[in-house]
């Protein structure tokens, strides 16, 4: 007889359900993956985010003295992913597109203060 383990969800299991379950759990998993798969993005489930390209607005070089925006284009998409409500809202929960916002107003307004 297997011994007994406890399972929060299913109360007592044998240790046979349990290999069961975590069999099924890789394969669900795998299967997840492959389909997951993006031919740009590979298995990363990232995508470009406005918060990542607003801090790389703000990164600066020095030519002849001067200071210029070293990546002057991220200014333009930023402006062109606002949401309509002045958000930027890429991204799945509020929390994201807080950050988001915060980010890109920080983006926008820091060369104001130049």
């Amino acid at each position: 007889m297997s011994p007994l383990l406890v399972d929060q969800t299913a109360g007592l299991i044998g240790r046979g359900q349990i290999e069961e379950k975590l069999d099924s759990s890789a394969k669900s998993l795998i299967k997840h993956a492959i389909l997951s798969y993006d031919n740009k993005y590979g298995f990363g489930s990232v995508s470009c985010a406005i918060y990542d390209t607003a801090w790389v607005s703000l990164i600066i070089k020095v030519v002849d003295g001067r200071r210029q925006w070293l990546f002057e284009e991220c200014f333009d998409y930023i402006l062109d992913n606002q949401s309509e409500d002045g958000s930027w809202k890429a991204g799945a929960s509020q929390v994201d597109a807080i950050l988001n916002t915060a980010a890109s107003l920080l983006s926008l307004l820091f060369p104001l203060f130049e």
